[in-house]
Formats: structure tokens, sequence, C-alpha cells
């Protein structure tokens, strides 16, 4: 009956042991020994639990007991290694050559064996044919860890197999959909690798795909932005790249990379926007208006404005300005353009005329605040959207909201049928 009893509970040590429960596995571990001082298995794994557990005497006190009781217990090795892995590379190497040595074939359900664990060692040691060759053989003894094929396709990635790199990340999400949550650290470098590789093989949607997976799991890493940025601008998403570099740029403001890519991706887009003006010249009366004056230069400005062409936009609300320079809503929303083009500074230099010419323009107020935030003036920032606020709950007719509003609608729907 001990025997039966004493078995039960060293699995449910392993069981708990390798679903982290190293609490219940521990005290399962325990139950076990006191029932058979000569079980050596349960020492080498309560050892292990203890350096989990941060108690360094107690596990070498455990594995070395192990190793009285059986000198060739592979199982000692292996957990050595491991440990050792995080100190001396070399001799966490040599652990796992002796567990092959002994048992070329041994091998731990959950926990994997020496080939991959060796594997892993060379990787960090930069032998990366060593390290594949390593995780080639472990795989084929233990194909069922998907965090083996991660390290596999590093590798692959490494040596330029960039199909190969794609096939394994592939094959451990597949694997282990839940792997997010069991590898917070080191899922989204997943999706971010199998973009990367993607991108270089032209798969430009894979790539955005996968770069928008990576953010979706962990939205403040600047330099998936900056990778999406680049496949959305190689797929001739000008503006998405914008966009996206201007949002690496916002979690890392010392991104110089992104901001010389976003520079040259604005470029593109007044190159793009003085190619092709033939949209600037219809004059269809029933979708459209003539253009007489400031104010239906500034309307078909937001018609462009809320069609995100922020180029022809700038354009005409700069026409209104020559035509009336004391027309505030147009510096306004001249400024809300250049916003769109990531321009802050722009941007706030035309709220600050717009309402240096009408001190009750609130949402100019509302829009150099977001400036403000843009360039890192936070305290100006909620002064401003404050104020803002203030004088519309005060003075709603500040300013004439037609010059906002006026028929853009009509100029939208003249460029969605082009």
């Amino acid at each position: 009956m001990s025997e039966i009893e004493e078995l039960n509970f060293y699995n449910a040590g392993v069981e708990n042991f390798w679903n982290n429960d190293l609490e219940n596995a521990l005290n399962n571990f325990n139950k076990v020994i006191k029932l058979n001082s000569s079980f050596g298995n349960a020492y080498s794994y309560r050892g292990f639990c203890k350096h989990l557990l941060n108690d360094t005497k107690g596990a070498f006190d455990d594995i070395n007991k192990s190793q009285e009781i059986n000198m060739n217990n592979s199982f000692n090795y292996f957990f050595m290694g491991i440990i050792y892995i995080d100190s001396n590379l070399d001799t966490a190497k040599n652990l796992f050559s002796a567990v092959i040595d002994a048992d070329p074939n041994f091998n731990i359900e959950k926990g994997g064996n020496a080939y991959i664990m060796r594997g892993k060692v060379k990787m960090y040691q930069q032998d990366l044919k060593g390290s594949i060759d390593d995780l080639n053989k472990g795989i084929e003894i233990n194909p069922n860890i998907a965090e083996v094929y991660v390290d596999r396709g590093l590798i692959k990635e490494g040596l330029k197999d960039l199909q190969g790199s794609i096939d394994d990340f592939t094959k451990a999400i597949e694997m282990e959909p839940n792997l997010a949550k069991k590898c917070p650290d080191i899922f989204p470098d997943i999706y971010i690798n199998r973009g990367i590789s993607k991108g270089i093989l032209k798969d430009l949607k894979g790539a955005i795909d996968d770069f928008s997976k990576a953010i979706e799991i962990d939205p403040n890493i600047a330099p998936v932005y900056s990778h999406r940025g680049m496949a959305k601008a190689m797929s001739k998403d000008i503006q998405g790249a914008i966009d996206d570099f201007s949002k690496a740029i916002e979690i890392d403001p010392n991104d110089s990379d992104s901001q010389k890519n976003r520079s040259e991706a604005v470029c593109i887009l007044k190159e793009q926007y003085e190619q092709n003006k033939s949209f600037q010249v219809k004059t269809c009366p029933e979708l459209y208006i003539t253009l007489k004056d400031a104010y239906s230069y500034s309307n078909r400005g937001l018609g462009k404005l809320m069609s995100f062409e922020y180029i022809g936009a700038m354009d005409d609300f700069s026409k209104a300005i020559e035509i009336d320079s004391n027309y505030a809503s147009a510096y306004y929303l001249r400024g809300s353009a250049k916003y769109g083009l990531c321009d802050y500074q722009g941007a706030l230099d035309d709220c600050n005329k717009a309402i240096d010419i009408n001190p009750k323009h609130y949402i100019s107020y509302q829009k150099r605040g977001e400036s403000r935030q843009k360039l890192g003036d936070k305290i100006g920032s909620n002064e401003d959207i404050k104020i803002g606020k203030e004088i519309e709950s005060k003075h709603k007719n500040a300013l004439d909201k037609k010059e906002i509003t006026f028929d853009y609608t009509k100029v939208v729907a003249t460029y969605k049928k082009d």
C-alpha cells in the first residue's frame, strides 16, 4: 500500500512541478521521502523545487542526497545543468552531455531532454549550427514542447533559413494557443520575429498581421510599430506608415530611425500629392462648391481633411488664409492637417495664430493641448484642454460652427467617386 501511496504522491508532485505549483510539489515530494527515504528521484525533484524557491543550500543538499542513492541518476545531471545555465554555460553543457552519454534517450515529457537543453546552451553561446543539431535531435525524442520550436525558429532566423523560422514559430503557436499567458516575456517576440522573416520574404500582409498581433499583446514596444511602419510603406500605405512611425517616436522619443523613416514617408506623401492633383479641379455643382472665396477654399480643405488628404487640405487652408488672414478657423483646420502629418510644432503654431485672432476659439485650445501632449509638454497640454472646455461651456457661440461643418460631406462624396 505504501508503494502505491508514495508513487501517487510522486506523480502528483511532478505534475505540480511542471505546472509551476512549487509549494504543492514540495509538499508532495516531502511526503514521498517520508514514506521512502531512498526514493532518489524525489530528492532530485525536491532539490530543483528548492532551487526555484531560492533555497540554494537545500537544493544542493537534496541533489547530493540523490547522488548518494544513485551516482548515475540522469535526473541530477539534468537538473544541475538547468541550475548552472544562469551562472556557467560550459558547466551546464558538460552536465547535459553527461546525461546524453549515460542515456541518449533520457526525456521528461513536460521538461524536455538533454539534447534540447544543450541546444539552448549552444544557442546562448552563439554556436548556432551546433544548437540546431541538438534541437533537431531533441525534437525527435520529444516533439511536444512548443517553446523548443520557438528556440529553433530563432536559430533558423539567425542562419537565414527564414521560411524554416516562420514554420517553427507557426508550429509553436498552433501547438500552444495559451503560450502568451505561459510565456508573456517572449510571446510578442514570436510574432515580431515571424513578421520580420515574412517581411524579408515579401509577405507584407503577413508581416503586418504579425506585427499587429504583437502590438495587441504588448502595445508599448516601439520597434514593433517601426517594423509595421516599414511594411506599410512597402505596401504603399504611406499614411499608415507615418502613423506607425509616429507611435514608435511617441513611445521612444530617441528613436532616430523612426524619425528618419517618418520624414521620408511624409516626403513621399507630398510627392504623391503633387503628382496627382487632378481631384482638386472638380467643379460639379451638385456635389461640389465653387472656389470663389476663403470660405469655399476652407470647406474644400475640410473635405480633404476628412478624407485624410492632409497635404491637399493644407494647400486649401493656406489659400483661404491668403484670401482672409483673419480667418481663425482656417488656421485651426490647417493646424489639424499638420497634426495629422505629425507636424506637432506646426499644428501648435497655427493654433496660436487662431487664438491670437479669436481668444475664445476653444477648439484651437483643445488642438493646441493635443499638440503639446505630443511634444512632451503635459502641463501645458492639460492647461490648454482645461481652458478650451471652460470657454466652450461659457461661450458656445464663440465661433461660427458652420465654418467647420459646411457641406464638407459633399466634397468627401466627390473623392469617394474617384
